[in-house]
């Protein structure tokens, strides 16, 4: 363990960065590949188009279609339900991995604090199981938004900030007021499972018991938060890089330089998806500063 946390501190935050950047990317590909033909040419006409009073932000309509051919096209669905669970799973899996990565001795530690604090890990368990709720309910919020995005030519920027912040508000209610409460009862559902309480000790447990307001910005409810908000980041990086991509295609002097890596004829997705992959690395590089520069601070104090 001491050798592969050695070597994951030196190597780990580059590995993210080229994970984070990857996946996004890959993502972008993946849909470029599900779209039609017709959806991808409207998409390209609308990069170069110049008339900014139309739409500020319109992407695909085969975007949402795509996002029901996964989820299915009724929230409240089986097909949705196991989806929901499998996202959840993938997204939980792969922010443990980015913390892996990031602060390899940390989690080391952790690990070794589990190994001797066996409710601490019951916790942990029970939490990353609960946290399947309320990822099912932010999906749901994803799932209207996008609608929203992909149904209406939105032509201020004010509403597309306004849109924006009240799905992360939103969002962050959702973990605020599911998260604990029910992750407590999925606490004692654990420990009735390992047959150290009866089913009379998990119905006198259960109750509502708020976060506070500051959980889940921080370790480890972090990794509890941000699988949720999963398809949220996806989909407003997508429209900040298509607003990027459109703005560079209008220059004239930029576009004649740009041209050379953004093929928005023939993938104009995948163009799309070459600035989002920048931004959520450039926004990933950020946090990682404003947090080293958080704990220079803390040891300085």
């Amino acid at each position: 363990m001491e050798i592969l946390s050695t070597i994951l501190e030196q190597f780990g935050k580059p590995l993210s960065f080229i994970t984070l950047y990857g996946s996004t990317f890959g993502l972008f590909v993946f849909i470029e590949n599900m779209s039609a033909t017709q959806a991808r040419a409207d998409f390209a006409r609308y990069l170069k188009s110049t008339d900014f009073a139309k739409a500020v932000v319109h992407l695909p309509s085969d975007t949402h279609a795509l996002f029901e051919r996964v989820f299915g096209t009724r929230h409240f669905s089986w097909q949705c339900v196991r989806t929901s669970i499998l996202f959840s799973v993938a997204a939980f899996a792969f922010i443990v991995g980015l913390n892996i990565l990031n602060h390899p001795r940390s989690v080391a530690r952790s690990l070794e604090v589990w190994k001797n604090y066996r409710g601490y890990f019951n916790s942990l368990v029970a939490y990353a199981i609960w946290s399947i709720v309320p990822d099912y309910f932010n999906l749901l919020k994803a799932r209207k938004v996008l609608g929203l995005v992909t149904a209406h030519q939105i032509n201020r920027l004010p509403v597309l900030v306004g849109i924006l912040l009240g799905d992360f508000v939103i969002g962050y209610a959702i973990f605020l007021l599911t998260c604990l409460p029910m992750g407590l009862f999925s606490l004692h559902f654990v420990l009735f499972l390992l047959g150290e309480v009866d089913w009379n000790h998990i119905v006198s447990n259960f109750g509502f018991v708020p976060l506070p307001i500051s959980s889940g910005l921080k370790w480890p409810l972090e990794m509890f938060f941000w699988p949720g908000m999963m398809p949220s980041i996806w989909l407003w990086f997508y429209v900040a890089a298509t607003l990027i991509v459109r703005l560079t295609l209008l220059s004239a002097p930029v576009f004649r330089f740009s041209i050379y890596f953004f093929d928005t004829d023939q993938h104009p997705i995948r163009s799309v998806g070459i600035v989002a992959a920048a931004l959520v690395s450039c926004v990933y590089v950020i946090l990682l500063a404003i947090g080293k520069f958080a704990d220079l601070l803390t040891k300085a104090a």
